[in-house]
């Protein structure tokens, strides 16, 4: 909030000497009206810091600025990560975690088909060119959920981390019309099986997060050999035996990365 207020507090300063000069015709600040301003708009700035509580940590620039400023730095206690896991799927169902990349224009979709036990029936990746990262996260469940279908599978608990991609998928939300017919292929494909689409934390799906991430990658459609890739055995042996991963809260998250994962 201080961060945000100080330029407005500057331009109110000159704001004032300039109404000061044009009708009062005077120089209120003097010849050295740059050091003036800059000690109201530190003024400003340590009885806003008295009595405002900031919610999250100051950045490392705004730090450096109030140190040479003399503004008392406040920043709240550090949350503590969460541990968050990779979440089973009711019994007799599959659980289809899906994710979607995007990076200059281009965008991919992955995911993982797995049973209670964690054990991978399937996996995919795929590119499809120019896109969003919303178009990735839509297609991807939609490969997902014909990939289930082939398998025989009718019972599909479809995980992402996408709240507009869950909401979509329940009709919470309106769709983007570009993604509108996406959508219907979608809904359409699930008439003729049980299914439900939950939310789950990005940590939780570093899975479908590696296979998207792998079709970015090489442009191309496929799947990961889980014995082969190291990385992607490893990501799999982990939820496979409940290993935790770490979710900071959103002030402290550096970005989503696969080396959250004890085993990598």
């Amino acid at each position: 909030m201080i961060h945000s207020l100080i330029p407005v507090v500057i331009l109110w300063e000159l704001w004032l000497e300039r109404c000061r000069r044009r009708h009062l015709d005077t120089l209120f600040l003097g010849p050295n009206h740059k050091k003036a301003i800059i000690f109201k708009v530190r003024h400003w700035a340590i009885r806003l810091s008295d009595v405002y509580s900031p919610k999250s940590q100051s950045s490392q620039a705004f730090s450096s600025m109030a140190k040479l400023l003399g503004i008392p730095d406040k920043n709240p206690p550090t949350k503590p990560p969460t541990l968050v896991f990779w979440t089973r799927p009711p019994d007799t169902w599959m659980v289809l975690n899906t994710d979607g990349a995007a990076a200059n224009d281009h965008a991919s979709g992955g995911g993982t088909l797995r049973d209670r036990n964690a054990i991978e029936v399937a996996n995919f990746f795929a590119y499809y060119g120019e896109g969003s990262n919303n178009l990735a996260e839509t297609r991807a469940i939609l490969d997902g959920i014909i990939l289930s279908k082939s398998l025989g599978f009718r019972k599909i608990q479809i995980q992402t981390d996408s709240k507009l991609a869950r909401n979509w998928f329940n009709s919470k939300n309106s769709i983007p019309f570009h993604l509108k017919r996406w959508w219907e292929i979608i809904h359409d494909e699930c008439k003729d099986l049980v299914t439900e689409c939950i939310h789950i934390y990005r940590e939780a799906n570093n899975v479908a997060d590696y296979l998207a991430k792998t079709g970015l990658k090489h442009q191309s459609n496929g799947g990961v050999n889980r014995h082969n890739d190291q990385t992607y055995k490893k990501l799999i042996k982990g939820d496979a035996i409940g290993l935790p991963y770490l979710r900071y809260n959103k002030h402290n998250d550096k970005g989503r990365s696969i080396t959250n994962c004890p085993f990598v």
